[in-house]
């Protein structure tokens, strides 16, 4: 007798469907699994043969054949142990009348028989609907987050007996309903909870409106990570594309959030590797530069991670996407995240040069800083766009009580503003980093005297090409906050101010 059973099984953020074919036939007695099963699928036979007879149920002692198809496709996750014992039951009598076409089979077993949640459901929602099915059975625990995906029904069972009981019509289970999320605000971290700092707060605005990449360079305490934290609340919130993007890389690792609306932020020691950062393992699963798509990443003691981690999100802030090669498989996951870093400016932490001052000496001498500071390649430094030197605060400064700092949500509205004259001028939901060369060549108007002062930059801080093309890009942001049609030479000159790192103060200090 014969059967297939419909699966599938997660690469990367995608879900590619699988075949489980159940053959039982003459020969000697035993369940024979082929068809690259690796990992804790390999091992799914003790777990299923436990699972059946934990739910009442028994299997024929005859020889069995199981193929998972496409054989060629390595299969490594226990979410396929559902679709198997289905057809094994099916082709040994116990779902002799159940009808299996048009439904799709997703979970992991227990040795009682009940369902476990699993990573991947809102994926394989999405294919069983692409391929036409009209119904997904999983466990109950993963029936709210496919049922994100509407168009089909989704069947939350608790355990094998419910599933088979669903299949033969004894007791049917009704389709998933998603209960309506309640909108509570909740108060978070609010910009206005952090004094003085205008400047940074400002370059904190400019990165939030434009997307743009920031690096925070000052003292330990002058508050690099409050004004980090603060970022998503001042970000518009995400469009329905962007919950589905976010939703998808939540599920790929298993840690779905039903706060599927608000930014990612991600915050990574700096002791991470880089396939940490970007991605990578056997099987491939996104790093932290994807798992904060669409939000923020944020390093914090940038020189600190290792050179290697760094040099790896090259590739990610400039196309926004990141490719994982390994032998047996290739895959691309969605980058596209603002990258916030923070440094300090010594090792020490309290190195002052001419546009900073510290109230503490600098212990460090000019060529440990130098060492100290080119732990961040020039390469790098170029895709950050915003470069902001974080003073400390006046401790009076710090107790004044004026009420006149802005809330998140003052500075989120011109935020908002700026992103709209962007989308309708760019399309397609884009921001002023995802500008190409055409856009710039179109949008971003250069008279006589902005050219001058271009070049005298290039000139005095050897600026590449790079640079001055992301420093156009910031230029255009700060217009749109303006709510200026063209760039003019103030906009221009504002985002030159916020090369801080290309001036290369130190160098000139070790020359003299």
């Amino acid at each position: 007798m014969f059967t297939r059973c419909t699966t599938a099984t997660i690469f990367g953020i995608e879900a590619l469907p699988v075949i489980a074919e159940v053959f039982k036939g003459g020969g000697l007695p035993g369940i024979h699994l082929v068809g690259l099963a690796r990992g804790a699928m390999r091992e799914s036979l003790p777990r299923i043969t436990s699972a059946v007879t934990g739910s009442g149920l028994a299997l024929s002692k005859e020889r069995t054949i199981v193929s998972l198809l496409p054989a060629e496709l390595p299969k490594t996750a226990s979410a396929l142990d559902l679709a198997v014992v289905i057809g094994l039951l099916k082709v040994y009598g116990a779902l002799a009348d159940a009808s299996l076409e048009g439904r799709m089979f997703y979970g992991e077993l227990s040795l009682s028989g009940a369902l476990q949640s699993v990573r991947g459901a809102l994926m394989v929602a999405d294919l069983a609907k692409r391929r036409g099915d009209r119904e997904l059975v999983l466990a109950a625990a993963n029936a709210d987050e496919a049922s994100h995906i509407t168009g089909i029904d989704i069947i939350g069972a608790r355990n094998l007996s419910d599933v088979v009981a669903h299949l033969t019509g004894k007791t049917v289970i009704a389709p998933h309903i998603r209960a309506p999320r309640s909108h509570v605000t909740r108060r978070g971290p609010c910009l206005s909870e952090v004094y003085g700092q205008p400047r940074a707060k400002r370059a904190l605005e400019i990165a939030a409106a434009g997307g743009h990449n920031m690096l925070m360079i000052g003292p330990p305490g002058s508050g690099k990570t409050m004004l980090a934290r603060r970022l998503p609340t001042i970000m518009p919130p995400l469009t329905p594309e962007e919950q589905i993007e976010s939703m998808r890389i939540r599920s790929a690792v298993g840690d779905f959030d039903t706060a599927y609306d608000a930014r990612p932020f991600r915050a990574p020691h700096h002791t991470a590797s880089d396939v940490a950062l970007c991605g990578g393992g056997s099987p491939p699963r996104p790093g932290e530069v994807s798992l904060a798509h669409c939000g923020v990443l944020f390093l914090d003691e940038l020189p600190e991670f290792s050179r290697r981690a760094l040099e790896a999100l090259r590739e990610p802030l400039e196309d926004g996407v990141i490719h994982v090669s390994r032998a047996a498989i290739a895959v691309i996951y969605p980058a596209r995240s603002l990258l916030i870093a923070a440094m300090n400016p010594c090792p020490c932490g309290h190195y002052s040069d001419a546009t900073s001052a510290s109230s503490r000496p600098c212990l460090c001498g000019l060529d440990v800083v130098q060492r100290y500071r080119s732990r961040v390649s020039g390469p790098l430094l170029d895709r950050i766009d915003l470069h902001v030197t974080v003073d400390a605060v006046p401790y009076r400064e710090l107790t004044r009580r004026d009420g006149a700092a802005e809330s998140s949500s003052v500075v989120r509205g011109r935020v908002e503003a700026a992103r709209v004259r962007q989308t309708t001028r760019l399309g397609n939901g884009r921001c002023n980093a995802m500008m190409g060369q055409p856009d710039i060549e179109a949008h971003v108007q250069l008279d006589t005297e902005v050219v001058r002062l271009l070049e005298q930059a290039i000139e005095r801080h050897g600026l590449s090409t790079r640079a001055v093309t992301r420093a156009l890009k910031v230029a255009r942001t700060i217009a749109d906050l303006a709510g200026a049609a063209d760039v003019d030479i103030g906009h221009v000159r504002e985002a030159l101010g916020f090369r801080v790192l290309d001036r290369q103060p130190l160098a000139e200090e070790l020359a003299a």
